[in-house]
Parts: C-alpha cells; structure tokens; sequence
C-alpha cells in the first residue's frame, strides 16, 4: 500500500536567493491510493470486488489510507507502529512535474505482522477467484512468505498472478517460482533472465517460462504494446495509441485488467488491458480514467471482431 500525495500549484518564477530553485503557489494537495492501492482501485473501476491485503503504520497518513471505501472493497490491512505508511509525494508546478518526495521503509515486517497478512491470506484464498501479489519492495514480503503463499494458491488450486518491482538493480521473482503468471516490464524481465532480447521475445520468454516454472508470461513493452507467452500459445498486442500525460501506474492499469479477464487468458484481454493501460497515461497521476472511454472503445473492437 503506498499514499500518492500530489501537490499542485501554478509556477511564479525563480527564487530570487537561488536562481536554479522554482517558486510555486499552491493550488491543491490530493491523497489517493498509489502502488498496490492504484491496482485496486483499476479492478473496482473495471467491476471487480478486492479484498486487500497489506499493513499501514500508526501515523497520520494511515488515517489518509483509512479514508478510502467502496461497497466492492474489503480492507485487511495489518496496522504497526515499527513501520511508517509508504508515502510518495509529488509536486507539480502546471503540466510538470518536479520533484518527487518519498518516505519509505524497506525493513522485513515485523513478525506479529508477517503472521497476520499470512493468516488472512490464508482465510480468504478459497473464497476469490484469483490471487494478485503487487510487490513494490518495501518490506511487506518476504522470501519465506512469497513461497508461502504460492504453496497456498497451488493447493487451492487457485490462479496467482505476479508482478514484482526490481530494486535496487535485483528482481526476487524466483521468490514466486510456480506462479500461474508473471507480468513484467522489459527492464525485469532482463534482470530475471540475463539473455532476454526484445528482439526475440518469443524465444525470451521460454526462457522465462523455465526460469520461473510458470505457464504464463506477460511482457509489457511500452509504446510497443505487449507480448504474451500462455503455454505455447504466443501473442503480441498492439498499445492503444493516445497522447500521454503522465505515465505513472500504467502497469497496475495493464495487470488490473489482467485481474479480470478471463480464465484461461486470451489475446482479447492482452488488447482489453493495452487499451485501459494507455488510457491511464491520459490522466495525471495515480487516477483511474474514465471507465465510459474504455467501454467505448472495448465494444468498437469486439464489433469489429464480430464482423
């Protein structure tokens, strides 16, 4: 769970004691749900119902996090006071933005916690259709609870997608080794296999696929579109061409769409979640776009389709 805080202001001028500082009036500050939070509110904004698992601290943006409610959402977040809220902050002066202000804590949960998110998980596991683990590295998961809960899926016989953030320059993918599906970025992909080549994307993600012991994986490729390996069935999927704002959380648009397609997956959801994913980069910030768009364009193409 991280709290997206944006500043916004109108830009003044230089500081006249620094000239290579800008000077801003404010106009509005706003705190929404970012990292695994903004997944959440996609799949809602898509129909679907979540229940989210994570923790918060005891200060005040965990009241901030606290505010938010949907009748599709249930909240099971483990509360501490040994970890802060993950909280990023961003200022933008007009349609630019400059600087980004990030209070985070990367240390392992403490183990009273550790047992409570592993306990709900394990509590609500047989009553979802699909587990999605959004892992942004901040010290919610470890190794052991990874392989855990990839355990408790198999045996539940339930879908667990992945999509794990590298850090630092190092992946932890292989923490989630047997998952039903990874999805990743092209940079991740090459940290989880060191031969991967975009050029040979088919070839790559066999090698991913072995790697990870999954049978599905999911490369995100920008301004490419994406490409899929489900079994051996290979698609690649055009982007939905748009003229972007503000790329922020366009992957957790792509995976919530993902989150809601279809059991087996096909490349109809690979377009469902370019289209959503593209049309996130319209709006500022971790905002979900307008659903109408979406509809618009989801029902353009099963007509097509249908022809």
């Amino acid at each position: 769970m991280i709290l997206d805080v944006y500043h916004t202001g109108t830009y003044i001028g230089q500081s006249l004691s620094d000239t290579e500082t800008p000077v801003g009036k404010a106009t509005s500050t706003t705190h929404t749900w970012g990292g695994a939070g903004f997944l959440v509110r996609n799949i809602l904004a898509l129909g679907g119902a979540v229940t989210f698992v994570s923790y918060v601290g005891t200060d005040d943006f965990a009241k901030k996090v606290n505010l938010f409610k949907h009748a599709h959402l249930t909240k099971a977040f483990s509360q501490t006071s040994k970890k802060s809220t993950t909280v990023k902050e961003r200022f933008w002066l007009g349609d630019k933005k400059h600087l980004g202000w990030h209070r985070t804590d990367d240390s392992p949960l403490p183990s009273i916690q550790a047992k409570q998110v592993l306990g709900r998980i394990r509590t609500e596991i047989p009553t979802v259709e699909k587990v999605i683990v959004a892992d942004y590295r901040h010290g919610l998961l470890s190794a052991s609870m990874a392989r855990q809960i990839v355990k408790m899926c198999a045996a539940a016989h339930k879908p667990i997608y992945i999509d794990s953030q590298v850090s630092y320059g190092d992946s932890n993918h292989h923490w989630y080794e047997g998952a039903t599906l990874f999805c990743l970025n092209q940079k991740e992909a090459s940290r989880v296999s060191p031969l991967f080549d975009p050029n040979h994307l088919r070839a790559s993600m066999e090698r991913l696929q072995q790697s990870l012991r999954t049978p599905n994986v999911v490369i995100k490729l920008g301004e490419r579109g994406c490409a899929a390996l489900f079994d051996s069935a290979y698609f690649e999927t055009r982007a939905h061409t748009v003229v972007p704002v503000d790329t922020t959380g366009a992957g957790d648009a792509f995976l919530a769409s993902l989150a809601i397609g279809g059991t087996p997956l096909g490349d109809h959801d690979l377009e469902h979640a370019n289209i959503w994913a593209g049309l996130s980069t319209t709006v500022l910030g971790t905002e979900v776009p307008p659903i109408a768009t979406y509809n618009k364009l989801v029902a353009k193409i099963a007509h097509k389709t249908n022809r």
